[in-house]
Formats: structure tokens, C-alpha cells, sequence
């Protein structure tokens, strides 16, 4: 019968537990990043602040965690960040309207 080495299940049981965050981040994000409407007719915007000041408010289509993210904004522009020069993500409700 083949044994593993005593190093093995260490890493086994790293890379294991590090795929369950990413799966629970990855499902975390997309469900702050639904823009369905609810009810009252609101849509979740997501806001990027950065480390020069500029403020940019659309959805995050995608986040690599501590890597980059990309936004749309509401004129369909898709802008490409790394995460060292984004200062904070916020998250609000805004009318789904735009007003």
C-alpha cells in the first residue's frame, strides 16, 4: 500500500481550505454584485475609490482578491484597477432609474 509523505497532508489540507474561501468569497461577491431590483426599485452600485483620488461608480464585473478588479461604469466603459491603488470598495443602493 503506497503512504504519502508526512509533508503531504499539510498541503493537501492548505490548498483545500484555501479553495473553500476562495468559493465563499467568489459567492459573497456575486451576490453583492446582483443588480436585479428589489421590490422599492433600487439597484446595488458599487463605488472604487483610489489612492489618487479619483471616485468611480458602476459594477464590478470582476475582483481578483488582492490582485486587480474591472468596472463598468453606467456609460458601458470598463476600467481595469490594480487592488494596490484602490484605496476602498463601497456598495450602495441607488433608484434603479438613475435619478
Amino acid at each position: 500500500m503506497y503512504r504519502l509523505p508526512f509533508f503531504a497532508f499539510p498541503l493537501f489540507l492548505s490548498y483545500g481550505l484555501s479553495s473553500c474561501y476562495d468559493w465563499a468569497y467568489y459567492q459573497q461577491n456575486q451576490q453583492m454584485n446582483q443588480t436585479q431590483p428589489s421590490p422599492d426599485s433600487t439597484v446595488i452600485q458599487d463605488t472604487v475609490y483610489l489612492n489618487d483620488g479619483s471616485i468611480i461608480h458602476g459594477k464590478i464585473i470582476e475582483e481578483i482578491p488582492d490582485t486587480s478588479l474591472k468596472i463598468q461604469t453606467a456609460s458601458g466603459n470598463v476600467f481595469t484597477y490594480q487592488m494596490s491603488d484602490v484605496q476602498k470598495i463601497t456598495h450602495t443602493r441607488v433608484p434603479a432609474d438613475g435619478s
